[in-house]
């Protein structure tokens, strides 16, 4: 698409970076050809002002200079988009001015990240499952791995939290050979939750600190469809040697194996043949052992002789971190109540008292960058900021939407007092029958939270706050409820840093507040 003189490129792999290594140019910027590069990036600075280049040339993006072409790589379209809009002209200037060339072209486009096949959305999220691997495997050779398809996932890459870290730190330990626990290692849980990153971490680790080692990193259908193949193909020999005789062996999505009582049978022997040759096992499956449907007693009992670790969702500190990680992956700026903001939103889509995955991490992230694309408007600095992300996530038209979902319903007196503390109302004054305005400001927002972050119902509600008839709780909900709706802004009285919102964002700014002093 060409725009003022300016061709925009889609995104493309294998690109070349062209002649010489990149090397440091203005405001951090990556340039090819320090001399030509370097004085073309000063002469915009000086043009556009130091501030706004370090603003829109960030230390991701590379500049090259090939004839009379001013080739720029950005690290995603919404930097490319911002770069066209804001700095083609500029670039342009600066470039024939320094070239002394009249028809300079300036070419901006989005680079694919130097990494392996798929890894960026994994990477930057680095909790996140892969998707299910139906490639068939081929059988490993010495000091290699067995899956056609190279092993991309590293646990140096993976973002501990909470709700991960025993299971990573097991993973680690088999990686580095120094898992001394019987039996193998299990690890369960819902989808999207960094599983298969932890299984493909630990095969390629055990690698590095054993060149020489058989590794062989497959799932449970691939396993199942080989199987058959050998068997219609009377190779069983081989099939087995390939499993048999591995120093380490990964099986990912275990729960596929439901049902399947022959493919179990060769599993039970495979994995008993493993142990007899001191080979390492280590198994992923959304599912405890003893939950997997017509699971043989064999196998999981075999399965929970070892170490059997649950994998969490995210909890609220990993998930803003995962955000950041997904972000400077696209090469995106987002400020902090913004990813507080789609944190919570993607805690909020997992479902009621869940604490979201990575891929709904990733999901919303793709959402705000795609709402920058298209209304700049609302980033005029470059920087995704609160606004953005709500329109984005749409929480402008469905009011209170924004208000998260604790991952376990929140007690009342908790959310009571959470909302006393931020609008500065004595708890005594809360259940008394005052009606100064900001005390029945509280009294509406605790109603509308708890009905929103808890599962009592309107007469539980109303009993616990010292009112008799569920009708006033009902009333005090609905009426907050409007104000949300119409974007009334709050009384402008409140404690520093309330004045100024709206009734919708005085409900999240408290709603966060309650959410992570309960965590």
């Amino acid at each position: 698409m060409t725009r003022s003189g300016l061709i925009v490129e889609t995104p493309r792999e294998g690109r070349s970076g062209g002649e010489g290594e990149p090397v440091a140019g203005q405001g951090g910027v990556m340039g090819t050809g320090e001399g030509v590069v370097g004085r073309v990036l000063a002469r915009v600075s000086r043009e556009v002002g130091e501030d706004r280049f370090r603003r829109y040339f960030d230390p991701t993006t590379r500049v090259r200079v090939d004839g009379r072409v001013v080739d720029v790589s950005a690290a995603s379209g919404f930097v490319a988009d911002l770069l066209t809009r804001r700095l083609s002209e500029p670039l342009r200037r600066a470039a024939s001015e320094e070239l002394g060339e009249q028809g300079v072209e300036v070419r901006i486009h989005v680079e694919a990240p130097a990494v392996a096949e798929d890894s960026a959305p994994a990477a930057a999220a680095r909790a996140a499952e892969g998707p299910s691997r139906r490639a068939e495997t081929k059988p490993a050779g010495r000091g290699g791995v067995g899956p056609s398809r190279a092993l991309r996932l590293r646990l140096d890459d993976f973002v501990v939290g909470e709700s991960n870290r025993v299971a990573f730190g097991a993973a680690v330990r088999v990686g580095e050979g120094t898992y001394d626990l019987p039996g193998p290692l299990f690890l369960h849980g819902p989808c999207g939750v960094g599983k298969t990153h932890l299984l493909q971490g630990t095969a390629l680790r055990f690698l590095e600190r054993r060149p020489g080692a058989v590794v062989r990193y497959t799932t449970a259908e691939a396993f199942t469809n080989e199987y058959i193949t050998a068997i219609r193909a009377g190779s069983m020999a081989a099939f087995r040697r390939s499993y048999r005789t591995v120093d380490l062996l990964c099986l990912d999505d275990v729960h596929f194996l439901s049902n399947k009582e022959s493919t179990q049978r060769e599993l039970l022997h495979t994995f008993d043949a493993a142990g007899l040759s001191r080979g390492r096992v280590v198994l992923a499956s959304d599912e405890h052992p003893r939950a997997i449907a017509s699971l043989s007693d064999q196998l999981a009992s075999r399965f929970v002789a070892g170490a059997v670790i649950r994998v969490e969702p995210p909890e609220a500190g990993l998930r803003e971190r995962l955000v950041r990680h997904v972000a400077a992956r696209r090469g995106l700026s987002i400020e902090d109540g913004a990813v507080t903001l789609i944190a919570e939103r993607a805690g909020a889509e997992g479902g009621p008292w869940a604490g979201g995955s990575v891929r709904d991490l990733e999901g919303c992230v793709a959402r705000v960058e795609a709402s920058a694309l298209v209304m700049p408007e609302l980033c005029p600095s470059g920087s995704i900021g609160l606004a953005l992300a709500r329109r984005a996530l749409g929480l402008c038209e469905s009011p209170g939407a924004g208000v998260p979902r604790p991952r376990r319903p929140i007690p009342l007196g908790h959310l009571v007092a959470e909302v006393c503390g931020a609008l500065n109302v004595p708890a005594a004054e809360f259940t008394g029958r005052g009606r100064h305005k900001t005390v029945v400001l509280a009294r509406e927002l605790a109603v509308y939270l708890a009905r929103r972050m808890t599962t009592q119902s309107f007469p539980e509600i109303a009993r616990a706050f010292g009112r008799t008839n569920h009708s006033t709780a009902l009333t005090a909900y609905q009426r907050f409820e409007k104000k949300v709706a119409a974007g009334e802004p709050a009384p402008g009285d409140l404690p520093p840093g309330l004045s100024g919102l709206t009734m919708g964002e005085l409900a999240e700014r408290v709603a966060r507040r309650a959410v992570r002093s309960d965590e």
